[in-house]
């Protein structure tokens, strides 16, 4: 009979499918950014820099006060969500991408399984029709 050997077909994906893991991984990943100046703004900087609710309120009223100050942390602000973003549509893309990599083995794997179930009614057929020809 037809014997097919799936460790063959796979294996000029496994490296491509490990890259599909990796970046299908990546998207939902929190990033911070931690190398930038602490910022009123920043989530993380006010857990970590402030500790108390009264010390991060007392700096946020300080830093309404110098509207010099407000528009730079702002812009900050703005800056690292926008370079947070970005990746985060790269990885979406790559990740995207790799999907649809995905569905080459699966096609590959229907399309052998069909052509074994065709041949094996293939030889059904043969087998019966050489049984019908001896009587």
């Amino acid at each position: 009979m037809y014997s097919v050997n799936y460790d063959n077909i796979f294996k000029s994906f496994k490296s491509k499918t490990d890259s599909l893991a990796i970046n299908n991984i990546k998207c939902f990943l929190p990033q911070i950014e931690t190398n930038f100046d602490a910022n009123a703004f920043f989530f993380h900087n006010a857990i970590i820099k402030y500790c108390s609710i009264y010390k991060y309120s007392i700096h946020l009223m300080n830093l309404m006060d110098d509207e010099e100050l407000l528009y730079e942390q702002q812009g900050a602000q703005v800056y690292v969500n926008s370079l947070i973003a970005s990746k985060k549509f790269d990885d979406v893309n790559k990740s995207m991408k790799n999907l649809v990599y995905s569905f080459i083995p699966l096609m590959l794997s229907g399309i052998i399984i069909i052509f074994k179930m065709i041949l094996n009614l293939l030889d059904l057929f043969c087998l019966e029709l050489f049984k019908f020809s001896q009587f």
